[in-house]
């Protein structure tokens, strides 16, 4: 990006995550409303619940508890969201503020400095999106909990071992690393460069 004169491809991919992840905020704010009218009507929810066969049957304060638990789960997703979302403005701001490839009054240094701190910026909003999406999968495995305690340990297990194999085992991971090694030498050009 530094090495560009035009940053309009840079900016439009910020804007493009930041939309994404706009979209789960805005959904954690709908999701949180209905399990807050769904806390005013345990009562029914328990009748409606009562009379599908391989639902536990919840006591009150159960099912409560279990729509608390959901309605915590969302609520700390829409904090992540909403604190990623602020993390792409400032990600936004750093490519509006950063200097342009002819500017003689920034030193290579300024610029690898700069390119560090915003990178840093950036991957700290991508992990605060990360968790966000986390909880939405765990989401599911606590819904399995209406049927019963043993599906709920079963559905966790299963979420963690996609969650795992998403994020440590997947052939897009592999990809990434290998995209990783390149930049990797890419920036290690850059500084030779800029040390000439």
């Amino acid at each position: 990006m530094l090495q560009r004169e035009v940053r309009v491809g840079d900016a439009a991919l910020i804007a493009n995550i930041e939309r994404n992840v706009n979209f789960f905020a805005s959904s954690c704010v709908l999701i949180i409303a209905g399990l807050l009218t769904a806390i005013t009507a345990t009562e029914k929810i328990k009748d409606m619940l009562g009379t599908v066969s391989f639902t536990a049957g919840d006591t009150l304060p159960q099912l409560e508890l279990k729509l608390m638990v959901l309605l915590g789960i969302f609520i700390y997703s829409y904090f992540t969201f909403t604190w990623s979302m602020r993390q792409f403005g400032f990600a936004s701001v750093l490519i509006g503020a950063a200097p342009s490839p002819d500017d003689t009054t920034v030193t290579a240094n300024d610029r690898r400095s700069m390119a560090i701190y915003s990178a840093k910026v950036i991957d700290q909003a991508s992990r605060s999106y990360n968790n966000g999406l986390r909880a939405f999968y765990f989401s599911m495995a606590v819904l399995s909990w209406f049927i019963g305690p043993y599906v709920f340990i079963g559905a966790s297990l299963l979420v963690t071992t996609v969650l795992y194999q998403r994020e440590f085992l997947s052939s897009s991971l592999k990809a990434l690393k290998q995209a990783e090694n390149v930049g990797e030498k890419v920036f290690t050009d850059d500084k030779e460069l800029y040390r000439r």
